[in-house]
């Protein structure tokens, strides 16, 4: 069904790259269906407002079923390319979101014989926010009840970007009148500096730039500056939970040459989890490690 789909219509005029996702869902009574769908690019230069074929299908699934308490079993995703690429960060994000960490991911190629490759959805977004699968009040529940339980790292590199990014946070009140959780991000360097800027919050929320976004062009700076790299990246939010970048910040992280620097983030039980670096908050990625000419 998903290579019928990816089959069915033209490939996008920008990324001319076809992908087809299915979802299997069950529904409280036990009866089954499936959702599919394609992905869709603007007609013009703004790449970044590209639809993915699982968002456009999850978008269906919130309409039509989870109301009804119906739940995803497995997503399937197809690309015209001829091995099988897991689905993108940001889908994976939403899946996530969405689904329960053992619903079934499969992907395919478009070579024959068509090869089919399958994994459990936890296995390709570690660190996924505490807040997962949370509504907004929600959120602001759990946040106010760790906000007396969470503390900084015990590494004094972590602990150094943690306090610049939780002090930043807890400066962006105005920004509530848009979403009640605030974020920042820092990085610190070898050399001991610390950078931390703020999210960027949109009334369209998906105008909205993440923190660790916002931190890549000075990132970037001193990397073509000084062949400096920051040997840590903290974002946290004014509760003092912190977060693993969110799912397209990872991805630039590791695009721009960045995937050594190391990730920490709480738990939802206000744990911290073990430090990971870049490239492996996103495995299974073809995203290459590279700089890319300015």
């Amino acid at each position: 069904m998903a290579h019928r789909a990816r089959l069915g219509y033209s490939a996008p005029r920008q990324s001319k790259f076809r992908v087809g996702a299915v979802l299997r869902f069950v529904r409280p009574d036990g009866s089954e269906g499936t959702i599919s769908a394609v992905n869709a690019e603007p007609h013009d230069a703004n790449i970044r407002g590209a639809i993915c074929a699982e968002r456009a299908a999850l978008c269906q699934f919130q309409r039509d079923e989870a109301g009804c308490g119906a739940r995803i079993r497995r997503v399937v995703c197809v690309t015209d390319a001829a091995t099988p690429i897991w689905p993108g960060p940001c889908c994976r994000e939403f899946l996530v979101a969405c689904c329960a960490p053992e619903t079934e991911v499969v992907v395919s190629g478009s070579a024959e014989p068509k090869a089919f490759v399958t994994e459990p959805l936890w296995e390709l977004l570690p660190l996924p926010s505490a807040y997962c699968r949370k509504g907004q009040d929600e959120m602001k529940a759990l946040g106010e009840s760790l906000e007396a339980k969470v503390g900084p790292p015990e590494e004094p590199l972590f602990a150094a970007a943690y306090a610049a990014a939780l002090a930043c946070a807890q400066r962006q009140g105005q920004q509530k009148a848009i979403f009640p959780v605030l974020f920042a991000a820092a990085a610190r360097w070898p050399s001991g500096r610390v950078h931390a800027v703020a999210e960027l919050k949109g009334m369209e929320y998906g105008c909205t730039v993440d923190a660790v976004s916002l931190l890549l062009p000075e990132l970037l700076r001193a990397q073509a500056e000084s062949d400096e790299v920051p040997d840590c990246i903290v974002q946290v939010d004014h509760y003092g939970v912190a977060h693993a970048p969110f799912a397209s910040a990872r991805s630039l992280l590791i695009e721009h040459g960045l995937g050594g620097v190391m990730l920490i983030a709480h738990t939802a039980e206000g744990i911290w989890a073990e430090p990971i670096a870049a490239r492996a908050s996103m495995p299974h990625s073809i995203h290459k490690e590279l700089v890319l000419p300015s």
